[in-house]
């Protein structure tokens, strides 16, 4: 395995050639933008749906005549690839070239610090199977279709609860496998910290360190679960405030410690292992469930609009996903 830290990749990136198509596609993305603030920018939205699809309406010509002119003249304004000089070397373009085309090797970012990570791609895959064969916080799964007719019948017994956009955001989408990878750890290798203390130098190499653990990522953007996910994130976010143990960010955190100790006072911290997987989902529904409970002062003044839609948060029990 080896441990990269190489400045100018980190901080230059490379030249690209205009993307032409791309370019059009974002003039006529705006005109459609104009035409839809020239229709409803006035026009108040009685609809209270918190998620939706998104609309491929666009209003035809002929209200403004400025405006036509305007979206006219942009839309049919030449676009041409501009010739610029390369940042890079040639050496460092075939140098990146050799790296990207190379199936040898994975590259990846560090976890933390923003390091440039080149393992062997046999290691890689050896230390993400060795973390998805944990039974303990990991099983095989094969039945996605029934899972996505679940929970499309779930959604239609709450339907009482949802607008029909949220119920068509919810169901009305092709669902895609999600991607799991691993960011590498090595913060936490000592193997990799000795390296870099006896090599001292912004390139070091070091052969598969037994102890690099890896941060699980799944990426997800249209998997199953996606959506409904991020709706009932929308509707309990707002109630994360109320728990006494918030923090929101690292400045709320200073502000929370005080500004005078005893001298014999020690600074500690804490890590989780798992954290998220560690949060049985029955305590984490109780935990919410509890607090909704708590707050419905809150939620029946504050909170009109997304009140009616709490009993979907039982939707993701654990018994069903």
């Amino acid at each position: 395995m080896k441990f990269i830290c190489y400045q100018k990749v980190l901080n230059l990136l490379p030249f690209h050639i205009s993307n032409v198509p791309e370019l059009k596609a974002d003039i006529n993305n705006f005109s459609r933008r104009l035409r839809l603030k020239e229709e409803f920018g006035n026009k108040k939205d009685d609809d209270k749906s918190l998620v939706r699809n998104k609309s491929t309406y666009t209003p035809r010509p002929g209200k403004d005549n400025y405006l036509d002119t305007y979206i006219e003249t942009i839309t049919k304004f030449p676009v041409r690839t501009r010739k610029c000089k390369q940042n890079l070397t040639r050496n460092e373009q075939d140098a990146l070239k050799s790296l990207k085309d190379d199936d040898y090797i994975i590259i990846k970012e560090g976890d933390k610090g923003g390091a440039i990570i080149i393992m062997d791609t046999d290691f890689y895959k050896e230390k993400v199977l060795e973390q998805l064969n944990d039974e303990e916080y990991y099983k095989k799964v094969t039945n996605n279709p029934e899972n996505a007719t679940k929970k499309n019948k779930l959604i239609k017994d709450y339907d009482q609860c949802l607008t029909e956009k949220e119920i068509a955001y919810l169901c009305d989408f092709d669902p895609k496998e999600s991607n799991f990878y691993g960011l590498p750890k090595v913060h936490k290798s000592a193997q990799i910290q000795n390296t870099v203390r006896d090599q001292n130098n912004v390139y070091v190499e070091t052969f598969r360190p037994a102890d690099l653990k890896l941060r699980p990522i799944i990426a997800g953007p249209e998997s199953l679960t996606q959506r409904l996910s991020h709706f009932i994130d929308l509707i309990i976010k707002h109630l994360c405030p109320s728990i006494p143990i918030y923090i929101i960010d690292n400045m709320e955190f200073l502000n929370h410690i005080p500004a005078i100790v005893p001298e014999e006072t020690l600074l500690t911290s804490f890590d989780v292992t798992s954290l998220y997987t560690n949060i049985p989902h029955d305590l984490g529904l109780t935990a919410v469930k509890y607090l909704i409970e708590e707050k419905r002062d809150k939620i029946d003044n504050g909170m009109k609009p997304i009140e009616r839609r709490w009993n979907v948060i039982s939707l993701q029990r654990s018994d069903q996903y």
